[in-house]
């Protein structure tokens, strides 16, 4: 039974682990490093910053550049 709860106990962890990393890598760890106060901003007003979110985001700054 030990082992059993052990198994389940480290496949949970390992599971939120990489929901948590996976979270943070790529375009929105780029988004939540270098537009802090923008990234901020989006969780405050309710937001889900996702890849997609990130990319409109630097394509509406693209159009006022």
């Amino acid at each position: 039974m030990s082992k059993l709860m052990d198994s389940i106990g480290r496949h949970i962890t390992d599971q939120l682990g990489s929901l948590f990393q996976s979270e943070s890598m790529g375009l929105v760890r780029l988004f939540e490093v270098e537009y802090h106060k923008d990234y901020r901003h989006a969780l405050k007003s309710g937001a889900t910053v996702t890849d997609d979110y990130v990319r409109m985001f630097l394509k509406s700054r693209d159009q006022f550049v």
